[in-house]
Order: structure tokens, then sequence, then C-alpha cells
């Protein structure tokens, strides 16, 4: 965060609220204490799962259980889930979140992958949007935004090669107009390739005029953008 604060950058801070890593949000007091000075209003708080492992029963099938610990190396806790699952990780996380201080808007799965229920599930537990791999979805104006997310693949055999395509993939995005979503996990700042291939791709963005600005904000200015203009034909053509 100070690397990105240092180029002015607002972030959409993945939190996740129950036990990882041998640790849990309501425990680690130093945590606690830095995300709440962290989560300016520059930045925003958005719930990432509940405990970004598969500790529940509900099993994919084989090809779900392929295409899961491809994308997230088996941490797809959204991926194949039931809707009463999903929803009760989700008021956990809430809960959890709340006594911490933050109440999210948008929630984003472990690996951007959720099932169909699970969608159902975020929408009517009342968050406002969620992301998958290729969209940001805004359950409030019904829209979804096609914005691919460049991300690395850190302590890989193919880390290097993943980095020369998030650069192209940044590249083609640009030329289109097309928004740029950037994923930086924490591990990914620890090698050269991936740190040096996030920082040229937002470093080349906000050369070419782009914005840097969190999910809740980018989906404010379409819904501001939408409802100010007189054309309701034109409006349907911005989003």
């Amino acid at each position: 965060m100070n690397l990105l604060n240092e180029r002015n950058l607002s972030v959409s801070m993945l939190v996740v609220p129950g036990p990882w890593r041998g640790g849990d949000l309501i425990g680690d007091d130093s945590f606690r204490n830095w995300l709440h000075e962290t989560a300016t209003d520059r930045h925003e708080v958005v719930q990432h799962g509940f405990s970004h492992t598969i500790d529940h029963f509900d099993e994919p099938n084989i090809f779900g259980r392929l295409v899961g610990n491809f994308a997230a190396r088996g941490c797809q806790e959204f991926w194949s889930i039931s809707e009463t699952e999903a929803r009760n990780r989700l008021h956990n996380g809430l809960a959890v979140l709340a006594k911490a201080g933050h109440r999210p808007v948008g929630f984003v799965a472990p690996g951007w992958l959720t099932s169909q229920a699970a969608v159902g599930a975020v929408r009517r537990v009342g968050f406002n949007y969620l992301t998958t791999h290729f969209f940001v979805r805004d359950f409030v104006s019904e829209k979804k935004y096609f914005a691919p997310v460049v991300c690395q693949r850190p302590n890989s055999a193919s880390t290097a090669t993943v980095a020369k395509l998030t650069k192209n993939l940044a590249m083609a995005l640009r030329v289109a107009n097309l928004p740029i979503r950037v994923a930086i996990h924490p591990d990914d700042l620890e090698q050269h390739e991936t740190r040096d291939a996030i920082f040229s791709v937002i470093e080349n963005a906000i050369k070419n005029d782009y914005k840097s600005e969190t999910y809740a904000s980018f989906i404010a200015a379409r819904r501001e953008l939408k409802y100010s203009l007189p054309d309701s034909r034109t409006s349907e053509s911005v989003g």
C-alpha cells in the first residue's frame, strides 16, 4: 500500500474476514488498526470470500475442480457452493467486518470464481457489486461492465511469461479504450518480474489519461453519467 500511495493510486482492498493463514481479522489487533488507518476516503474495503479456502461440503464436479485449481490454486471458496452456504459465509464475513468498523458495498470471491447460486446470494445479501475475471457487475443499476482483470502468477514456472502477457493484455485494453483492472497480491511484489509488470501497466495507463479509482467509484461515476443524460438512448449506449 505504501508503494501504491506513493503513486497516488486508489485501491479496492480485498479483505478476508474469516480465519486465514493462521490468523483472523478480529484477533489481529495490529492488522485491524492498520486497516482502519489505511481505509481512507481514497481507498475502499471489499469483502473477499470468508476463509479463502474450500472448508465446506459443497464439492465441485471434475470440470469445476480443474477450472478452480487452475484459476485459484485450490482457493475457489465460492466456485461450487450452494446459495445457503454462500449466504451464511457472506453474513458471517459482514459481521466480522462490522466489528472491525467496516461495511463493504462490494464482494470479490477468491479467484474471481462465483457460482450462479453464490451470485444470487451476493445480490440478496445486499452487496452493490461483485467482480469476475471479465466483468464488474453492478446490482443496483443492473449493468455489467466488460473489464478483464490483469493478474500476475507469482512463484510459478510461468511467472516471467505471464508478466509479459499481462503487459500485452493491458496494452490491448488501452488501445480499445476499455477499463483496465490491475490485481495485486502481496506476493506479486516480492519478485521483480511481477512487480515491474504491475507498475509498468499502471504507469502506462496513467500516461494515457486513465484515472485510478476503486470499484465503488468506478460504478458510481457510471451511474451518475447515465442518470445525468437527458436522452435515454444515449444513456443506454454509455453503459
